[in-house]
């Protein structure tokens, strides 16, 4: 059991990072069609990325 949390968290993790690249422009066009996907299967994912770009954009205004 203990393996498949790991393997979850580590699967999270790396769809995580692809966010942040994602919202810095760091990927390609086949990587953002990609996270795409992976973002549908995942409502969390999807409050995730819209939560990042809400904090990017305050980040900005309050500089």
């Amino acid at each position: 059991m203990k393996n498949m949390s790991t393997l979850y968290l580590s699967k999270e993790q790396a769809i995580l990072e692809k966010i942040d690249n994602y919202i810095k422009d760091k990927l390609s066009d086949d990587e953002k069609d990609l996270l795409w996907l992976e973002l549908s299967k995942s409502e969390d994912f999807i409050d995730r990325l819209e939560l990042e770009l809400l904090l990017m954009r305050w980040a900005e205004i309050y500089r």
